[in-house]
């Protein structure tokens, strides 16, 4: 079966799943009626004068009822249905396990035969299935991480014999699926990893101050071995090298929607688990609300979610956090990060998302978790890749775009704002916004220049072609206009110099965004009038956000 047959398939697949959201919302507003007519029930049945009316309603509320059940009884068949054939299809895709693990065994007697050591290699679980394009992309983190516990983590037989272990180390692979996900744990009896020797090398190299290495769990301590270059290891060897490692396997990790912890302890054995969706082609998560905007933020990243009293902040470091399982969690606002509008830092009551990532968590405070989905899963337009914060979109019930946050990305912008740029965030979130249009024919991207711009604090418009831009200027006060070249019916450079024709709009501040890279293409746009031009390729939310601040 063509790989673009399945693809296909699994859209429709997609637009069933939405259905299935609108159903529901049917099923909600009938209960609510139900409940008004439950209502009038107790009322007519207290008025003696109105006992036939009261003998019909009860016939009535009868007939509501079975109608609410075989609605319900209905949408669970077709949840289960549509789940069975999501399954089904995402089979179609996956191969087993096997396919990067058989070559394994001979690879450990190879290595460890140049190292001299006597090492047990035994691999448990390859014929789970996983997604072809994950399979190709997880064949070098795995032999990364085994080529270390070959290397550095397991011990020749004197040493191993000298503290007290068997002469024979042990190398266990396994991999199991635990719901949507796949979970691989890569485990060895050595050394181990010395935790001050980590801490240590960390501050020798300024990647963290001696105050907040203090603030940090093991898990936290561990973490560290996923910066950049970083190594405990002062020789460099043939099979491992030196500074170049675990960052890049976190990296490749996550670039799959994946994510990678370790545990360790010194004198007993280090086990890697990695943890990867069963498929690229949807995405699991949870749909959230911070003032008018919503997101999703993917299940494989969320450790729990709870519900806070003010009384439960803890200033901490000079921010806030809260305690949750004997661990201090930072606590940030979505809200304030973004520039969203949104009382939800205030109410009595908070929801907060932790959510973790390479053994570290926070605790993220959101208006509110709507719900849990699983939807077919799109990736970000080539020119937007460069947009961090965000790792891909899905739709809705609505089938409005909503953007899929990157943990990784999210947990870092929180770590480096600084109290004033909360501050900054807040009064943003309050201050009139800019009014900008946005133009471009495809959904895709005027969506997420819209998100982009929303995010900065803009309230945004959205015009599909020229046309369609010049008749909602004529019908709006805008601050700033946003717009690609070619459209059907009026390309952007056409409609840039029609708005110059209108005496009100000769300052207005245009942004061209082009994939086109010639001189000729650039300066005619100059010459219709636009105040700056982006090309494509170039483009990144840091760009066009401060152009677009510049211009406002």
């Amino acid at each position: 079966v063509k790989l673009s047959s399945i693809e296909k398939i699994m859209q429709s697949m997609n637009q069933i799943v939405i259905k299935q959201f609108q159903f529901k919302k049917i099923q909600e507003d009938l209960h609510s009626a139900a409940a008004a007519m439950q209502e009038h029930y107790v009322e007519l049945r207290r008025d003696s004068a109105n006992a036939a009316m009261y003998r019909e309603f009860q016939e009535l509320q009868k007939s509501v009822s079975a109608i609410q059940k075989s609605f319900a009884d209905q949408i669970a068949v077709i949840e289960r249905n549509t789940y069975e054939l999501q399954e089904q299809l995402m089979r179609l895709t996956m191969l087993p396990l096997e396919l990067i693990f058989g070559s394994i065994p001979r690879m450990v007697e190879e290595v460890t035969a140049m190292l001299g050591k006597d090492v047990e290699c035994q691999i448990s679980g390859t014929e789970v299935l996983l997604d072809k394009a994950i399979l190709e992309k997880l064949y070098d983190p795995v032999i990364h991480i085994v080529r270390n516990s070959l290397d550095h983590g397991l011990e020749t037989s004197a040493e191993r014999e000298a503290s007290g272990k068997p002469a024979q180390g042990s190398l266990e692979i396994s991999c199991t699926s635990e719901g949507g996900n796949i979970n691989i744990r890569i485990k060895d009896d050595g050394r181990g990893i010395d935790r001050d020797q980590v801490a240590q090398r960390a501050l020798e190299r300024n990647l963290i101050t001696q105050d907040r290495l203090e603030e940090l769990s093991e898990s936290d301590i561990y973490g560290l071995l996923f910066s950049p270059g970083f190594s405990t290891k002062s020789e460099v060897t043939d099979l491992s090298g030196r500074g170049v490692g675990l960052d890049i396997v976190r990296h490749n990790i996550q670039k799959v929607k994946g994510k990678i912890t370790i545990q360790s302890e010194k004198g007993v054995g280090t086990e890697f688990l990695l943890s990867l969706p069963l498929s690229l082609a949807t995405v699991s998560g949870f749909f959230i609300s911070s003032g008018e905007r919503k997101f999703l933020i993917p299940s494989n990243f969320v450790h729990k979610i709870v519900r806070l009293s003010q009384k439960d902040k803890l200033s901490y470091y000079n921010k806030e956090a809260f305690k949750l399982e004997n661990q201090i969690i930072p606590l940030y606002s979505l809200a304030s990060l973004l520039g969203i509008v949104s009382e939800s830092e205030n109410r009595e009551h908070l929801t907060v998302m932790v959510v973790e990532s390479v053994g570290e968590r926070i605790g993220v405070l959101v208006d509110a978790v709507l719900h849990h989905v699983q939807l077919i899963y799109k990736p970000l337009p080539r020119n937007l890749l460069r947009l961090k914060l965000i790792q891909g979109i899905v739709f809705d019930e609505t089938y409005s775009i909503i953007n899929i946050l990157f943990v990784p990305e999210l947990m870092k912008a929180f770590k480096s704002m600084k109290a004033v740029d909360i501050l900054k965030g807040k009064v943003a979130a309050q201050v009139h916004a800019k009014q900008v249009l946005v133009v471009d024919d495809s959904l895709n991207t005027r969506e997420i220049e819209k998100s982009i711009l929303e995010l900065e604090g803009f309230e945004v418009t959205t015009a599909n072609d020229g046309i369609d831009g010049l008749e909602k200027l004529k019908a709006g006060r805008f601050d700033l206009v946003v717009t690609d070249i070619e459209m059907p019916r009026m390309d952007g450079v056409t409609m840039v110099e029609n708005i110059r024709k209108e005496a009100r709009h000769k300052t207005l501040p245009i942004i061209v965004i082009s994939s086109h890279t010639e001189e000729s293409v650039r300066r005619s746009v100059t010459e219709a009038g636009a105040n700056a031009y982006i090309v494509k390729s170039d483009f990144d939310r840091n760009s066009l956000s401060a152009i677009a601040h510049r211009l406002t």
